[in-house]
């Protein structure tokens, strides 16, 4: 009786302790499911709140869709401009950020002594003062030093004999000035579609002015060292912010950020996710693919899944934001306009000073155009496109604490 009764104790003990341990493992596995969740336990909470829409006048040969776009303040005389390179015509056109006006052209030409050649879609420009405008033309890897006036002042290459790949100048491939050095994304790897753990650090290409020499940095994060991503997955968005003279990339499939600091020339990652991102879904998982796929399948796999888009650094209040394209269904896939075939809904990332997340917009519909941004002290301009062909219209979205 007592064999039966302590057999009994034993198989209760056990028992219980195993309910305790199965507790105790699925609290562990929640916790570890809800890890972003945790991430978003907010100190101080943000969001955006649209304030105004700035209109520009376009004239017929000119697109904001296929040229380039930026903010300058001149701090000489005060004055704002937002400009737009035509990749077209070679034309940049100056517009009085006040009163919107188109108040001047810079023609540049595309032969001659002061010819820049004919610029393409990953062409772009840097100001640095009204007469220094660096045009960069991506067909060439060749960067031009102008005026105003479009007189080449200085050229300089962008490629070596060790480094052959061509460095981009977009609104979302931004490019940063330090001192005398210029950075530039140099997003790409010869490792798109085979599975490497090697990856080499020329992210990010540094022009030394004074002598025209280039050196090299930053690699991917670990996540791209396993599985197949594909060319659109290992896009590096940069944004360079010049009061702290750091430069944030965000990569499509990492929900960190790595933040590059020119005077230290060291790199930390800080978390940077969408809560609503789990995971995004390789190409392949195999060691190599022997075939380069259809672009339609990598953009398949891209757009039908959320992913991490262009990042924005504000040099007024120190935010940051993060831009997210959310994924597209069946159905919006299939229907999506030709035209605009890499548009999606849009979820913005809030972080403060010290990147921290702060805030999380969610479903920007459609019309928003993460690639064309800028910003001035009034906030957040995202540009609008709602088919108008003679107009650019900026919404103006300011911080707003909760």
């Amino acid at each position: 009786m007592k064999k039966i009764f302590f057999e009994f104790l034993f198989l209760l003990l056990f028992f219980l302790n195993f309910s305790v341990f199965l507790f105790l493992f699925f609290v562990f596995l929640g916790c570890s499911e809800k890890k972003s969740t945790h991430k978003d336990t907010f100190l101080e909470k943000y969001t955006l709140q649209k304030i105004d829409e700035k209109v520009f006048d376009l004239d017929s040969v000119t697109s904001p869709l296929k040229g380039r776009i930026s903010f300058f303040y001149d701090k000489k005389t005060s004055n704002s401009y937002v400009l737009l390179l035509n990749m077209f015509n070679n034309k940049l056109l100056w517009y009085d950020y006040t009163s919107r006006k188109l108040i001047y052209i810079t023609d540049f030409m595309k032969e001659g002594k002061d010819g820049i050649g004919k610029l393409s879609a990953f062409s772009g420009f840097f100001i640095k003062s009204p007469d220094s405008i660096f045009v960069h033309n991506y067909n060439t890897a060749t960067l031009y030093l102008c005026s105003k006036m479009g007189k080449v002042i200085n050229t300089y290459k962008l490629i070596n004999d060790k480094v052959t790949k061509y460095p981009y100048s977009t609104e979302f491939f931004a490019t940063g000035l330090y001192r005398d050095t210029l950075i530039f994304n140099n997003w790409g790897a010869e490792t798109f579609y085979s599975n490497s753990t090697n990856h080499t650090n020329d992210l990010l290409l540094l022009l030394s002015l004074p002598n025209k020499s280039l050196s090299y940095t930053l690699s991917y994060p670990s996540p791209y060292t396993k599985n197949i991503w594909g060319a659109q997955l290992h896009f590096m968005y940069t944004s360079f912010n010049p009061k702290t003279n750091d430069m944030l990339s965000s990569f499509p499939i990492d929900d960190s950020i790595s933040i590059w600091n020119a005077p230290t020339k060291k790199v930390k990652r800080v978390y940077g996710g969408a809560s609503f991102i789990n995971t995004v879904k390789p190409l392949a998982t195999a060691s190599y693919l022997k075939d380069i796929p259809d672009i339609e399948i990598e953009l398949k796999n891209q757009l039908t899944q959320h992913t991490y888009g262009s990042i924005y650094a504000d040099p007024y209040t120190g935010f940051s934001y993060r831009f997210v394209n959310q994924a597209l269904t069946e159905t919006e896939y299939q229907q999506r306009d030709p035209q605009r075939r890499l548009s999606t809904k849009l979820s913005i990332i809030i972080f403060d000073d010290h990147f921290q997340k702060v805030g999380e917009i969610k479903d920007l519909d459609f019309s928003y155009r993460s690639d064309k941004v800028f910003i001035t002290n009034e906030g957040l301009h995202i540009l609008k496109d709602d088919n108008t062909e003679d107009k650019m219209i900026f919404h103006v979205f300011k911080l707003l604490k909760l």
